[in-house]
């Protein structure tokens, strides 16, 4: 992967001043840092196009670093954005977006590491952004607006005011035609995403900083400050949970959330805590409510969680046929990341069902802390599809043989760019030698013959009309 070339751009005095409040302890981007990281070498790309996958981390200054998901590494730095960097999400495909507060949607590709371009629709901060598998875009606003978005060739399908003042959050629902919004004007709204219509709205006492689905798409948590709401969505029933220690004199924020399975979660607050939460029956009644099993292992230099990313996927090679495994990537405002590892069996696994009373401390393995010194605000997890990433393990292991008997092992992506290379420049040399080389030399060739027989065919024609004339005048 090609290091992502740095932009360095003047940044807002507002933001220079608030930056200026911050301690001074935290480090700049490191795509800023310093201009060598803008001429990373090409060995870098080829390590990152044969890893696993990528943890991406949006920062404070505008910068997207990302860290190689196996060690933690990172492995590119690049600022793309004036402002604050507000939202990341990956695709499957390796596509990534980022929203940010100079309004623009920037686009890339992971998977080479290539810039893709920007859309500029919004009229103000883009807060949240989501894909949906590799065919739609969403993006909302602190405009109200929410646009979806063709992936394949990025153009606009839908634009819609989903809210009367800044959306918030959304969650897209697994099934990809609805979603949920909450906006800052105190409402959480269900929308056709096939219309752009709502199907529901619902008025809420605060604003819900973060929206999740579950993975069958039954349950949907609600984030807020101070509580965890789970909503059935066939049902209507709710289950919460609030911080038991927290006080009048002492609150505990929490500030991110995400399903592990259906009836679990892991919750990150202001003081560094991982928490996993499960629904729990109530006895005697239909109705469940949901309850702390256990903390994760703290960590001093853990600060505030500031964002949460999953994905199916493992990078250990001791889990069975029958085990699941979970990747969480997770971040906190003083730019520390972790990645752990969620491994949990069962026939229901994927769905969630019946794992909730088996959560056990030793199903969560951290597999890398990374510090990067920068002020982080977003992230996002992204893993190469499980073909791409075994054909680099083998392109790995083939060069590592080749080196040993000094030769060189070539990935099929270098390889069909060097013969895309050698075809450029030979046309190259064709040219500049006056011909336009064998191809266009034969079609060349055919079309002076045309000529040639068609002026015969005229010469022909033109003595035969000459002979008659002389005839009739005989």
């Amino acid at each position: 992967m090609v290091a992502m070339p740095s932009r360095k751009r003047d940044r807002p005095a507002e933001e220079s001043d608030a930056e200026g409040q911050e301690s001074e302890g935290d480090g700049s981007v490191a795509a800023d840092s310093d201009d060598s990281d803008a001429d990373a070498s090409m060995d870098d790309g080829d390590q990152q196009e044969e890893s696993l996958g990528t943890v991406v981390l949006g920062t404070y200054e505008g910068g997207l670093i990302g860290l190689n998901v196996e060690d933690g590494k990172q492995v590119f730095g690049y600022a793309p954005h004036v402002g604050c960097v507000k939202a990341l999400h990956s695709a499957s495909s390796g596509k990534l977006a980022s929203g940010g507060s100079d309004h623009f949607v920037r686009l890339f590709d992971l998977s080479n590491g290539t810039e893709l371009g920007d859309l500029q629709e919004h009229d103000s901060t883009v807060a949240c952004i989501e894909f949906w598998g590799s065919t739609t875009l969403v993006t909302g606003s602190d405009d109200g607006f929410v646009c979806i978005w063709r992936t394949h060739d990025f153009e606009l399908l839908l634009k819609f005011r989903a809210h009367k003042l800044a959306v918030a959050a959304f969650a897209i629902h697994p099934s990809g035609r609805l979603l949920a919004t909450a906006g800052r004007d105190r409402s959480v709204r269900l929308w056709d995403l096939t219309r752009g219509t709502s199907a529901a709205s619902l008025k809420v006492d605060v604003v819900a900083e973060a929206l999740k689905w579950s993975p069958s798409g039954t349950l949907v948590a609600v984030q807020t400050a101070s509580e965890i709401v789970v909503v059935d969505a066939k049902t209507g029933e709710t289950a919460s949970w609030k911080d038991p220690s927290a006080s009048a004199f002492m609150r505990v924020t929490i500030s991110a959330a995400m399903f592990l399975t259906d009836q679990a979660l892991l919750v990150g607050d202001g003081k560094g805590d991982l928490r996993v939460l499960r629904m729990k029956a109530v006895f005697g009644q239909d109705s469940c409510e949901l309850e702390e099993v256990f903390k994760l292992p703290a960590d001093e230099k853990r600060s505030r969680v500031k964002a949460l990313s999953s994905l199916s996927g493992e990078l250990g090679s001791d889990s069975t046929g029958s085990e699941q495994s979970l990747l969480i990537a997770v971040g906190t405002t003083n730019g520390r990341a972790e990645l752990w590892q969620f491994v949990f069996a069962g026939k229901n696994a994927k769905n969630g069902g019946g794992t909730s009373k088996l959560m056990k401390p030793d199903m969560f393995e951290r597999l890398w802390a990374m510090e990067t010194n920068t002020r982080l605000t977003c992230l996002s997890l992204w893993l190469r599809p499980a073909g791409e990433a075994e054909e680099g393990r083998k392109t790995k292991v083939a060069a590592a043989a080749a080196a040993a008997q000094g030769g060189e092992c070539l990935s099929k992506a270098e390889r069909r760019r060097r013969r895309r290379a050698s075809q450029r420049e030979q046309r190259k040399v064709e040219a500049s030698r006056g011909t336009q080389g064998k191809w266009h030399r034969k079609a060349l060739e055919g079309r002076v013959a045309k000529a040639a027989k068609k002026a015969m065919s005229t010469s022909a024609k033109a003595d035969d009309t000459v002979a008659t004339k002389a005839g009739k005048r005989k």
